[in-house]
């Protein structure tokens, strides 16, 4: 795995985690980040290379920030 693919994979791993975390379905996060529910689908997964922006929406629909998300979670 290379170094963006891995930043990509932890991205879309703390997404999910802190989805889960507050209850919210796929569904409910994407509309409030007014993306699809499959491009936040893709996020999660670490498949979709997105853009700044949408991952700020996305930080903000999980009343989270950027940094957060980009941070390593202990188990």
């Amino acid at each position: 795995m290379n170094e963006m693919q891995a930043i990509l994979t932890l991205i879309g791993r703390n997404v999910a985690a802190k989805r889960q975390a507050l209850g919210l379905s796929q569904r409910e996060v994407a509309q409030a980040a007014g993306v699809s529910r499959d491009t936040l689908s893709s996020i999660e997964q670490g498949k979709h290379n997105f853009r700044y922006k949408t991952i700020e929406a996305i930080a903000h629909a999980l009343d989270t920030t950027f940094p957060e998300l980009i941070k390593e979670q202990l188990p």
